[in-house]
């Protein structure tokens, strides 16, 4: 159990309460929960359905990613500010030069196990292999070719002042550091972000882009508007 009490106050009166709030708690041996691990993925799996109440075509590509503790994630932070920001080049590329996206952005989800990274863009139903495709390709030129230095800046920046205005409050320091402290991260975790951000290279982002975003191994599911038969 991890209790986080931020704000103005006395820590002796809190400790003090604390401890006579939990006095009666009784402690109890761990019980151990087994969890399968998920199967390493090893071709593309494609998944297409149709869906009510929607109107767009919804396409998601997920590749198998890093848990919460692998400092790659802080990469995957930069390849997020690289393609979701409004001025980022998913939309710039797919929605405001092609004119194929409603939306599109990436992110990461993150766990005790490795994760996800996951592209997403709404379309119209006849777009959506062009679409994948332009998705396809954005992730390729991570690979292939090192991002600019204004541009890791900009992403750097933007990253680092969306955390302190995040982080401003009480109630997300207590949440986000009791949590850190709960996963083994320590408590003072999150405030090393602007460190691990600035430290990320242009060489670090093609690493992991080659590494994880592998083109023979992802999830694609992409959902369209059900067929109205007149």
């Amino acid at each position: 159990m991890v209790i986080a009490v931020y704000g103005d106050i006395n820590s002796d009166e809190v400790v003090k309460k604390i401890n006579e709030s939990l006095s009666a708690f009784k402690t109890e041996q761990k019980k151990t929960i087994e969890v399968t691990s998920e199967p390493e993925l090893k071709n593309i799996k494609k998944v297409e359905k149709e869906k009510d109440n929607i109107k767009q075509a919804l396409i998601f590509m997920g590749f198998q990613s890093v848990d919460l503790k692998n400092e790659d994630k802080f990469v995957f932070e930069i390849i997020t500010g690289i393609c979701s920001d409004m001025g980022g080049r998913l939309y710039t590329k797919i929605r405001e030069e092609e004119g194929l996206a409603y939306y599109v952005g990436s992110y990461s989800i993150l766990g005790i196990d490795p994760g996800a990274y996951v592209f997403y863009v709404g379309t119209v139903p006849e777009k959506t292999d062009t679409t994948a495709k332009k998705i396809l390709k954005e992730i390729k030129s991570l690979q292939n070719k090192k991002v600019p230095e204004d541009e890791l800046v900009r992403v750097k920046k933007n990253l680092i002042g969306e955390k302190a205005i995040a982080m401003q409050t009480n109630e997300s320091q207590a949440f986000t550091d009791a949590l850190n402290e709960l996963y083994g991260l320590g408590y003072d975790y999150e405030y090393q972000y602007a460190e691990k951000i600035n430290k990320v290279t242009a060489e670090d982002i093609q690493r992991v882009a080659k590494k994880y975003l592998n083109m023979d191994n992802y999830v694609q599911i992409i959902l369209k508007p059900k067929k109205i038969l007149k």
